[in-house]
This record gives structure tokens, sequence and C-alpha cells, in this order.
């Protein structure tokens, strides 16, 4: 385990990521460390993932998990829950991962625009920008508009608008104006 003291989430994260390697499992890290990549740097006491699983792929990351030393809770959401699997990883010190599973609107092409970015001698995957706005905007808190437009003030031209464009198309109007007033300093 990485993690030597509280407010080392990503150490943590990083464990968790080389266990989603190991079993080929995509994920992306998301939330305030993803953020920070694109936009405007802020903290947080924990680290989030959005992971994609198939058949069979939760059992082998539960053994996994518990095999490494890493230990974790399980919730599940009901029918009308937008996220169906969460997966709370904790460790000694108070760190906290959480893993997110069958996220409703996320569509799985999310995963084909990865990038992979260096943290310490680690490398950990995240949503291309154009992604990571979209999840924020239906997403729609307050702190998720205020990622977006320290993305927006960080990325400014480096933003492909056309491939944001495409990815809004799916979620219907009201998605699709927020980013629209975001990308022109809404």
């Amino acid at each position: 385990m990485r993690a030597k003291q509280y407010g080392e989430s990503l150490l943590l994260l990083i464990d968790v990521a080389e266990v989603l390697d190991k079993l080929k499992i995509p994920y992306i890290v998301i939330g305030a460390a993803a953020v920070s990549v694109y936009g405007l740097p802020r903290a947080s006491v924990d680290a989030d993932a959005v992971i994609q699983l198939k058949e069979g792929d939760e059992k082998k990351l539960f053994k996994t998990l518990k095999n490494r030393g890493i230990s974790f809770e399980v919730s599940r959401g009901d029918l009308d829950d937008p996220i169906r699997l969460v997966i709370k990883v904790g460790d000694k010190y108070g760190n906290r991962v959480d893993i997110l599973s069958g996220i409703r609107g996320i569509k799985h092409d999310i995963f084909k625009r990865v990038k992979k970015i260096k943290f310490r001698k680690d490398t950990v995957k995240i949503p291309a920008a154009e992604d990571l706005i979209v999840m924020k905007a239906v997403a729609g808190s307050y702190r998720d508009i205020e990622d977006i437009r320290g993305i927006v003030r960080v990325m400014g031209g480096k933003l492909d608008r056309k491939l944001l464009e495409e990815l809004t198309a799916n979620y219907g109007k009201r998605v699709q104006k927020k980013i629209s007033a975001l990308l022109c300093g809404g």
C-alpha cells in the first residue's frame, strides 16, 4: 500500500488502479483529481473513479481487493438510483476511494478516449476533457458547474468543440444549453 498517512487518497487510488489494470477492467479517474489536470486545482479528501464491469468482473475484483488487503464496502442502487454500484475503498489512515459502476447515461465510448497521466512514478487514466465536461454537466451540482468553468478557463481553445457538440447531443437540450453557455463564459 502506497498511502502512509491521511490525505493520500490518490495513492490509495493508484493501488486500486493497479488492481483494475491487472484485471483488465476499464476505469477512469473523475472528480477533483481529473479536474485538476484540465482545470483549476481543488482539494478533496477522497478520490473517485468510474469502472466498466463485464460479466464475472465483480467477483474477481472483490477477491483481488481482499487478497491485496484493500478493505471496501459495497452499496447497490435500486432501480431509481442513477448509480448501480458503489465500492467504497478505505484504509487505516482514513483515505477513501469511491469506485462507481453502472452510472445511468454514461456511454461506454468514454473509456476509448482516456488520457494516461503520470502521477509520481505511476500512470492513471482520466477521461478526455470533453467527456469530463459532459459528465459534470449531467451531474449538474454547483461544484460540477464550477469545475466546468475552471476547465473552460484553463483549456479554452484546446477543447474539441465538435466532439463536445456530438457528446451533448445524446443528453438533450438542457445539457446542450448548459454547456453552450459555459463555453461562452456563462
